[in-house]
């Protein structure tokens, strides 16, 4: 498997816990350089999570702030 499909595997992962945990996506976007999803929670918030194709990482933010940010491969 290559990098970029370990980290959209990842992202894939990630995005489904908080599916489970409640949330609904409402975006998602695919660029040359990264792939997008906004999800939000019946409760108010707002999650985001990029998956960047250059460094391989991702980042998670809840409301605006960074909460998880890691490098894939």
């Amino acid at each position: 498997m290559g990098n970029k499909q370990k980290l959209l595997a990842a992202l894939r992962l990630r995005c489904q816990s908080l599916i489970e945990d409640g949330y609904s996506i409402i975006f998602t976007t695919d660029t040359k350089g990264w792939y997008y999803i906004k999800l939000h929670h019946r409760n108010g918030n707002y999650v985001s999570v990029i998956a960047y194709y250059d460094d391989y990482s991702i980042i998670q933010r809840t409301n605006g702030l960074i909460v998880h940010d890691e490098k894939v491969c």
